[in-house]
């Protein structure tokens, strides 16, 4: 009981002196954004997102790491989903038929830009928006060295891109990823795989020229009306809130109209 006693005081005196540090630094901070970041700092979980043995079908409990990960992945990259005799033919010839009519319009043949080399603005511009601090892939190139290359990295890499784009091949390194699985929060024990999600570490080479050619594609999208007008999501400057306030804008309308409004949700 004593020692009981002593580890409660001794957490409510750490859990005190957090509190006072965190209110002196938010009360020092200059301005709105200064405030923000440094509660997300003191506040910022460290925890230790190691797998912890699991428990097979017959109860037995599994410590080796081979064990723990072939359970992972037949669980994660095994299923019926990935089985290609799951997919739909019929709409997977739509759609590339439909991408192959776009590329070889001749609105994109005007545009140009769909097909342009990319320009060093381009690179520069897609670097400035990696993420600092961020785990590398399979090739180990962190984003602090991109973000800090020189003329001639940058020059060398422009040159990888465009050659990239010439001969239609990435690099293989690109293709690939690192898998760690974190746990779910709230889970009542860490013990099957369901508690778990995983989170693919790629390449920042590969997710750099991504968003070069993804910002080429959504600008086309968008000039061209491609989407439906009602779709927010994966758009810029809109969101699931654009949804909710045209959801409640209709039903408003239909009430003051004396009209039912339905809604199918999934």
């Amino acid at each position: 009981m004593e020692a009981e006693s002593s580890f409660t005081d001794a957490k409510d005196e750490a859990v005190d002196e957090w509190s006072a540090l965190l209110c002196t630094q938010l009360n020092g901070s200059k301005n709105l954004k200064e405030k923000w970041s440094n509660f997300k700092k003191l506040t910022k979980k460290n925890e230790n997102n190691l797998v912890l043995p699991f428990l097979d079908s017959n109860g037995n409990i599994l410590f080796e790491e081979e064990d723990k990960e072939k359970i992972l992945e037949d669980t994660f990259f095994k299923g019926n989903h990935l089985n290609a005799n799951n997919f739909d033919n019929d709409f997977y010839t739509e759609i590339m038929e439909k991408y192959i009519n776009i590329t070889l319009s001749e609105e994109v043949e005007e545009e140009g830009y769909m097909n342009e080399e990319i320009s060093r603005d381009e690179l520069e511009g897609s670097i400035a928006k990696l993420k600092k601090n961020s785990a590398p892939g399979p090739d180990n190139i962190f984003t602090e060295l991109i973000i800090n290359a020189g003329d001639s990295l940058i020059s060398t890499l422009l040159h990888i891109f465009n050659k990239s784009i010439e001969e239609g091949r990435i690099p293989i390194q690109w293709k690939r990823a690192n898998v760690k699985f974190l746990k779910k929060a709230g889970k009542s024990n860490y013990n099957h795989p369901s508690s778990y999600r995983p989170i693919s570490l790629t390449s920042v080479l590969g997710k750099t020229m991504e968003r070069i050619i993804t910002t080429r594609v959504e600008c086309y999208v968008e000039s061209e009306n491609i989407l439906d007008i009602e779709q927010e999501g994966f758009r810029h400057f809109r969101s699931t809130t654009n949804a909710l306030l045209n959801l409640t804008q209709s039903i408003l309308d239909g009430f003051n109209l004396d009209n039912f409004t339905l809604a199918v949700l999934n």
